[in-house]
């Protein structure tokens, strides 16, 4: 019914009954709803996205043409109802903080019921003026709160560490598992933060760890699963980059390759990050992309990108013209960008987004 302009904010997802069903005639089928959610929307071709039968939930409107027309959540939610759009029937307003516990403990017993995955629950200050007055943070709302319920949490043998370099440097280990299952997902990888975490976590090669995804998304490593002998091996702290063999340093609790001048690992991931969406937004520039560059055209440095012509790139295995325009295209739009995106992009250590518009203000 409502005739002006309006942008609404939902979430699409695949019911677990739908999933159940895709997978009784699927080819391949799919282990986890929230993933075969995701490859849905991201395919182009239709026929296929619909054979998911995804369904969506909307819970805000961004934008409204009339700017009266909302003075609490409950007025969002009865604006989308009244519009026909879905709204997912769990709602409930409390006035303190007792009648919160309460609701999150029926969430949690609730969760193991419903048609669709939910890790957590969005708890909202309902009075719209007092959103406007409480604003936001460089990326999230202060009226509003996500409480994440625990994972729950599995064992499997860590069978070996690979230490990977960064853009800064840094050199962090991941562990990497005995395949096993959690939650429809098979995970075979999981977070180390640094070598004192190995430490304090006291794991080693060999050994059965515990293992939970955090938020539902990255599997971590909590320690290790005590009464059970086995044959383990310590994990020694590389004394050498694992890429260019150049000597390892520690400062704090992370260990650094000083090479910043050809250390492969670090000149893709600083050209990545140089073309990713919040700094140079260069579409096209992806670490495939940064690799076939090096290897092909030596680049190596940020400003090489800027040199880069149709005849170079016509070279390089997997560029026909189309790909070719459309990069170069990219490159050329970045240059119209602004002071705090482009501080951001050059990577300076310590200095992310806020820091960038700070500085660029200044």
């Amino acid at each position: 019914p409502f005739k002006g302009t309006m942008e609404v904010q939902g979430e699409g997802l695949m019911p677990l009954s739908a999933l159940k069903k895709y997978n009784e005639t699927a080819k391949v089928p799919l282990k986890n709803a929230r993933n075969a959610a995701a490859g849905a929307l991201r395919n182009l071709d239709t026929i296929e996205t619909k054979k998911r039968n995804l369904i969506a939930y909307f819970y805000n409107v961004g934008y409204i043409s009339d700017e009266s027309a909302f003075n609490s959540q409950e007025e969002i939610i009865e604006f989308l109802k009244r519009n026909r759009i879905k709204v997912y029937p769990f709602l409930k307003k409390v006035n303190t903080l007792d009648e919160v516990i309460k609701v999150l403990e029926e969430v949690e017993t609730l969760r193991r019921e419903i048609d669709i995955l939910t890790d957590g629950v969005v708890i909202k200050v309902n009075d719209i003026k007092t959103r406007e007055v409480l604003g936001y943070t460089n990326k999230f709302p202060r009226w509003a709160l996500a409480f994440k319920f625990e994972p729950d949490e599995y064992s499997t043998i860590l069978k070996d560490v690979q230490w990977n370099v960064g853009r800064t440097g840094k050199v962090t280990p991941t562990a990497i598992l005995e395949p096993i299952e959690i939650g429809d997902v098979t995970v075979g990888r999981a977070t180390l933060n640094n070598y004192d975490d190995i430490l304090r976590k006291k794991v080693e090669l060999n050994s059965r760890v515990i293992v939970r995804r955090s938020n539902d998304v990255i599997p971590e490593i909590l320690g290790v699963l005590d009464g059970e002998e086995r044959d383990t091996k310590v994990i020694e702290m590389p004394k050498y980059c694992p890429s260019c063999h150049s000597e390892l340093f520690k400062d704090g609790v992370h260990i650094f390759c000083p090479n910043s001048m050809s250390c492969k690992p670090q000149l893709v991931n600083r050209l990545v990050h140089f073309a990713s969406r919040d700094a140079m937004d260069i579409t096209g520039l992806s670490e495939k992309t940064v690799e076939k560059l090096m290897e092909n055209l030596n680049v190596t440095e940020l400003s090489q990108i800027y040199d880069l012509d149709k005849e170079d790139l016509l070279k390089i295995p997997g560029f026909k013209e189309k790909k070719t325009n459309n990069l170069l295209n990219a490159i050329e739009k970045s240059k119209n960008t602004t002071l705090d995106r482009f501080i951001y992009a050059i990577g300076i250590p310590n200095v992310g987004i806020k820091t960038s518009t700070d500085l660029a203000r200044k």
